[in-house]
């Protein structure tokens, strides 16, 4: 698989025609948000495909009422099936796929109209960034990326009955579009059970499957269950770096909710066995010696070693978290320094974290909060 980036500011210059796009659709009970995301994009696809997987709401009234290419599809417990034939029905040159719960921004609407103008011939893929779970101002804090839009004379199929990806190959592109995921209920225990019904056809799993069962049993609250599943993928050679990384992360989670603090540590430092550190990791490491060790030296270590990390990949897993490396590490350091009660070095470190994110509340409070004290300490120093 080769990569083309398409910049932010400058695209390529394509072949001076304008694609056209089919949007295909998955639904099941979406009447609370459906409508929603159809609004933002009805204006800038050319057909819209949606499948139904057995509503008993009205989301298949509301989908008919922006395209006629409304289609049932008998749900057999498999997300990657269900994906086909929505594919299957599309007729436009490329395939760009949409959750219910997903919405655009104006400005990545327009950003896609732009790349629809301007993508090169020869792209088979287009990764669009995925901003899934946000602050209270609204700003990105676990973000991914997904071959959101895709060539249809390349037949390219989805793959798996849970967590389906895209099977990808050819000249890749990287969009500066951005989907949000919106999620307005819970599908929890749905996607554990798939997998406990697969496991009892087929008896094990593919590496790729055994990672994201491991990852079901987590959400589950299943902690045990899940370390035993990390374990054994990670002595899986073939696993995907960015997975395995991941799989470190979330068995240290795991520890964490059975209050194992030093395994905590030892599964996240585990994650070096695969790649150079991550700020994801540190900042956890920090924070694990804050909290839970009592130890703010080596936490102060963590956080610094995260500010001074080279830029991440740039195709990221699971964990692609931006304030791990801006904002956060110095928020941290500033609740480090003052458990030294080096309030100076709190304060410089809480003020950079307020340059970086104004507009949140607990570090403006923290600020206020160690000026109040500082304040204390020199009238007291006078006295």
């Amino acid at each position: 698989m080769s990569y083309l980036t398409i910049a932010k500011a400058q695209f390529m210059k394509g072949s001076g025609i304008m694609i056209e796009v089919s949007l295909c659709m998955i639904v099941k009970d979406e009447e609370a948000v459906l409508a929603r995301c159809l609004e933002c994009v009805k204006n800038i696809v050319d057909e819209i495909i949606i499948v139904d997987t057995g509503s008993t709401d009205r989301t298949k009234e509301i989908a008919q009422s922006y395209t006629s290419n409304v289609y049932d599809f008998k749900w057999i417990n498999d997300f990657a099936a269900a994906r086909n034939f929505a594919f299957s029905k599309a007729t436009k040159d490329y395939i760009f796929w949409l959750d219910a719960d997903d919405v655009m921004e104006v400005k990545d609407q327009q950003s896609f109209l732009k790349l629809k103008a301007t993508i090169p011939p020869e792209v088979d893929s287009v990764l669009m960034n995925y901003h899934i779970h946000f602050d209270n101002a609204g700003n990105p804090t676990f973000s991914t990326m997904r071959n959101r839009m895709v060539k249809r004379s390349c037949q390219f199929k989805w793959v798996g009955e849970v967590h389906e990806c895209l099977n990808v190959h050819g000249l890749v592109a990287q969009s500066n579009t951005v989907i949000y995921h919106k999620k307005e209920k819970s599908s929890a225990g749905r996607n554990l059970k798939i997998y406990q019904e697969k496991l009892k056809q087929e008896n094990s799993f593919s590496s790729r499957d055994l990672f994201y069962y491991a990852n079901e049993l987590l959400a589950n609250h299943y902690y045990q269950e899940a370390i035993i599943e990390y374990d054994i993928y990670l002595k899986d050679t073939s696993g995907w770096v960015e997975d395995r990384v991941a799989a470190c992360i979330q068995k240290s989670i795991c520890y964490y909710h059975l209050q194992q603090p030093v395994q905590q540590v030892s599964a996240l430092c585990e994650s070096f066995l695969f790649d150079i550190p991550r700020s994801e990791v540190c900042c956890r490491l920090g924070e694990v010696f804050l909290n839970q060790l009592a130890d703010p030296d080596k936490a102060i270590f963590w956080y610094t070693f995260s500010l001074n990390l080279p830029a991440p990949p740039t195709l990221r897993g699971l964990y692609n978290e931006p304030h791990t490396r801006t904002w956060l590490p110095h928020i941290q350091l500033a609740a480090a320094y003052e458990r030294k009660n080096d309030l100076e070095k709190a304060l410089h470190h809480t003020k950079i974290a307020l340059e970086i994110n104004p507009d949140n509340l607990n570090i403006q409070q923290n600020n206020d909060m160690l000026l109040t004290k500082l304040t204390k300490e020199e009238d007291t120093s006078y006295a």
